[in-house]
């Protein structure tokens, strides 16, 4: 059987692809919703089509599922086993002594993220000598049952002879995946747009991916598929060939940085320490991956959806005064979008445009009705939809008034994200002379839009897309 390590190594592994493999799960269903609130009869061709093949992936993706969770059962009953016959190993532990009660044994007690990274701390110091600044974090050194979750001794020495002065980062002691998965799960929970997106999987080793699509741009005769066309034609004429136009997609990991500088009067309260860690950096790592798909530059991080090919920008209307939005942009901004993304669209927008939305009205003889408010006016709730279609405020959205400051939108569908698992380190150098050590952060990931430009149609003018933009209205 597998030591402890091991075993803690493989459960997190498998907690982390649990995690990983209940998110297309979860955006499955809710497209299947979202598919299942039409009438079967009012369904187009396509949204037939995809009903149909959602549930062939629905039934890959849950028996994928249902594996892995057997295994985690399986790993689960053997770390019990593990677990009981090294008791009298524990008391090997450069810990204090701590006898467990009958319903509270040290094994059962999980390590808190604040008390792992205490525990970084105190090896990082003590393997240089600073022994009297880490019995200031812990004076009673590293609790029991947190050794335990980090691997044992085994583990933790293993972690001090890698550690000198002269390494810029000294204790060398990573947080485990499974602590890292908890920082990813708030990430994913803070995120607006960014859990949205389609999450394309990497092979293990690879630094991105490569993959053939349709370059299709247009839908008119001659250009579906890129050049493929059928034809009639008279007896022995000669016959045309085409075929599809392929392009190639390609996403390679970059790096996403976080940088937190702990004292060592917080690094005594792991309460604290923890709540600031995950608090302070599952927001603003949710922030910055949100903004880079509003805006991202594409150099080094993902490739906004703002001013790129596949977005569509609906002009104003003649006489709209500045800093405003009518209903006509939103009848207009809705016309454009790409039927297949209809179903899972919203439109996300500035907070300053609210009172816009609730201003806007139909035009009805010499009066209007109002198109964002209940029937019985203000004093009821106001609708969270507009042409059916959820609205969500995001601070990423720009300024009333500019593009960007209402979008409409389909991530699932339209914009891949690729991404390896966070990794974390310690340092004691950063800060040496300021008594503060240095957590870090390391998230590969990257993302664009699917699409290399917006979709021509077979009949009437315009391009449409699965993002689309208001111009400015100066």
């Amino acid at each position: 059987m597998k030591n402890i390590k091991q075993l803690l190594q493989d459960e997190a592994d498998t907690k982390a692809a649990i995690a990983k493999a209940k998110i297309p799960i979860a955006k499955l269903k809710k497209e299947g919703r979202a598919l299942n609130a039409i009438e079967a009869d009012k369904r187009t061709p396509e949204q037939v089509a995809r009903f149909t093949a959602l549930f062939v992936e629905l039934d890959a993706q849950e028996d994928a599922l249902a594996a892995l969770e057997e295994t985690q059962a399986a790993i689960v009953a053997d770390l019990g086993i593990a677990r009981r016959l090294q008791d009298d190993e524990r008391k090997g532990l450069h810990a204090t002594e701590i006898v467990p009660g009958v319903d509270h044994p040290a094994e059962d007690k999980k390590a808190t993220l604040g008390e792992v990274m205490q525990a970084m701390a105190y090896q990082a110091l003590g393997a240089t000598g600073r022994r009297d600044r880490a019995a200031q974090i812990l004076p009673t050194g590293i609790a029991a049952h947190v050794v335990l979750a980090l691997g044992g001794q085994e583990g933790l020495q293993a972690v001090a002879s890698g550690a000198s002065s002269g390494n810029p980062e000294s204790g060398g002691l990573l947080v485990r995946n499974e602590w890292n998965t908890s920082l990813l799960d708030k990430v994913e929970e803070q995120g607006k747009l960014a859990p949205k997106c389609f999450a394309m999987p990497i092979g293990e080793g690879n630094d991105g991916v490569e993959a053939p699509f349709i370059d299709e741009t247009s839908r008119a005769t001659g250009s579906r598929w890129g050049g493929v066309q059928v034809y009639r034609g008279a007896e022995a004429s000669a016959m045309t060939a085409s075929q599809p136009k392929f392009g190639k997609f390609e996403l390679r990991l970059e790096d996403l940085f976080g940088l937190f500088y702990a004292t060592d009067r917080v690094l005594r309260d792991a309460t604290l320490l923890e709540a600031l860690a995950t608090k302070a950096f599952t927001s603003e790592f949710a922030f910055k991956l949100d903004d880079e798909i509003v805006r991202g530059t594409g150099a080094g991080q993902c490739l906004g959806i703002i001013g790129n090919a596949p977005t569509v920008s609906v002009a104003k209307e003649s006489g709209q005064g500045a800093a405003t939005i009518v209903f006509e942009n939103i009848i207009k901004m809705y016309s454009v979008l790409l039927a297949r993304c209809m179903p899972g669209a919203a439109w996300y927008l500035n907070q300053t445009c609210l009172p816009q939305l609730f201003k806007m009205y139909v035009a009805v003889g010499t009066g209007g009705i109002p198109v964002y408010l209940p029937a019985n006016g203000l004093s009821a709730t106001p609708y969270g939809t507009l042409m059916g279609l959820p609205v969500v405020v995001i601070e990423q959205a720009a300024a009333l008034g500019t593009v960007g400051d209402i979008i409409l939108a389909n991530f699932a569908n339209d914009y891949a994200m690729v991404s390896k698992p966070m990794t974390s380190a310690s340092s004691i150098h950063v800060l040496f002379t300021t008594n503060q050590t240095t957590f870090r952060w390391v998230w590969p990931i990257i993302g664009k839009p699917v699409l290399s430009s917006a979709i021509t149609p077979y009949k009437g003018s315009g391009t449409f897309g699965p993002f689309v933009t208001l111009a400015t209205r100066a």
